[in-house]
């Protein structure tokens, strides 16, 4: 059975199909772009795929002869915001940086969940461009905090595996979001 569409029609209706294949092609750019770090963003952290960690500079010497480290430009520690107390968990729970970004001597205290990622409205904010919006969450317990990726693209990391889905942390794990590495401490 074949069926005869006239010339006339096609005619017509390549031009609303055209119109359409390019409305496709202008959202899915912009929605790519949107998802692209900002230049300022690219500006304070130098770019890196995966897992893999920035160089460390070499240590810089003072008139003294003395070497100092040079630091790179990370967040500040107003990128890291109070978290509110989860009723029922012990309150002795925290997190070292490891490495990746300044943070307070005495750690990030863990007082009800931690969203970590790009955007503004995250407990603790990652100017990385390989972090997502919102990255990883930790949800403390009373039997320890759990760790789960928020299906970002780079993937969360305890130790040398990827997460697959929400994980129990023990005292002394590693974890990773970006370029930043995380200890969790629990006494």
């Amino acid at each position: 059975m074949t069926v005869e569409v006239s010339e006339g029609l096609l005619y017509f209706l390549k031009y609303p199909l055209l119109l359409l294949l390019y409305v496709f092609l202008a959202t899915a750019l912009r929605a790519m772009a949107q998802a692209l770090p900002t230049p300022k963003e690219l500006a304070t952290h130098q770019a890196s795929s995966g897992r893999r960690r920035l160089p460390t500079p070499p240590p810089r010497l003072t008139s003294e002869g003395k070497a100092e480290s040079v630091a790179s430009p990370e967040p500040s520690r107003d990128a890291l915001k109070p978290a509110t107390m989860v009723p029922g968990t012990s309150g002795r729970e925290w997190l070292e940086v490891v490495a990746g970004m300044e943070a307070p001597p005495a750690g990030i205290p863990i007082r009800g969940p931690v969203i970590f990622g790009r955007l503004a409205d995250c407990t603790v904010r990652i100017p990385d461009p390989f972090v997502s919006g919102h990255h990883a969450r930790l949800t403390p317990g009373l039997e320890g905090a759990t760790l789960e990726d928020l299906g970002s693209r780079n993937g969360t990391w305890r130790g040398e595996e990827r997460l697959e889905g929400p994980v129990r942390l023990q005292d002394g794990d590693h974890f990773a979001v970006g370029d930043v590495t995380f200890r969790y401490h629990r006494t």
